[in-house]
């Protein structure tokens, strides 16, 4: 752990310096759809949607002209899901500090510029809170974060690969993603028990610079 939050800093320091070199800075948030992929060796669970939101900056560092960009970035992303039986409900939820790196690929006029994304993602897990219903009667701890399979829950690091599309108005964009986890997140995976983030991005952002 202590060395993600050192890597995760180095980052943080070293982006602002990036963007002297860079043609854009961005900022964007807005809403998550989160749930995930929970199952088992016998079954699969059904998890629902929960809402969110998420918060970053982005650069943009020109690979070939105008058009094609490598894209780092640092999100505060908000994740979870939803378990539902007829007396009974669960929903975690999750704060994770994401770093995605895209390669990005922009099209069309300076005016509007259409754009795709795509790349992996690294993050590390905040903080959390498991909600549940049992028969009417609610209760709620604070997400143990580890490796032990004993006595945690969830493991901080999370990975996957993102995806997405969106527009360019001038300065303002507007997009959709989508991150697919890839890392199993659960401390016990005892009989295949896994846990893999899901989580779908709309956001809006506005970028500073020569884009």
């Amino acid at each position: 752990m202590k060395n993600t939050l050192r890597i995760l800093l180095v980052v943080m320091i070293i982006m602002p310096r990036i963007d002297l070199y860079a043609q854009t800075f961005g900022i964007k948030g807005g809403l998550n759809l989160s749930n995930t992929l929970e199952k088992d060796n016998s079954q699969t669970y059904n998890d629902k949607m929960i809402p969110g939101i998420h918060l970053g900056v982005t650069i943009g560092i020109p690979l070939s002209g105008e058009s094609i960009f490598l894209e780092p970035g640092i999100l505060f992303n908000m994740k979870g899901s939803k378990y539902q039986e007829t007396n009974y409900s669960e929903t975690y939820v999750m704060y994770y500090l994401d770093i995605p790196l895209n390669l990005k690929v922009a099209f069309g006029s300076n005016k509007i510029k259409g754009y795709g994304t795509l790349g992996p993602y690294i993050g590390v897990g905040l903080s959390g809170k498991d909600n549940w219903t049992d028969a009417g009667v609610k209760n709620s701890e604070t997400i143990k974060w580890g490796n032990d399979a004993n006595n945690d829950f969830l493991k901080r690091l999370d990975y996957g690969v993102g995806i997405g599309a969106g527009v360019i108005f001038s300065s303002v964009s507007v997009g959709i993603g989508y991150d697919l986890g890839l890392a199993n997140i659960a401390s016990d995976a005892s009989g295949g028990y896994k846990i893999n983030n899901r989580v779908l991005q709309i956001s809006i952002g506005y970028l500073f610079g020569k884009k």
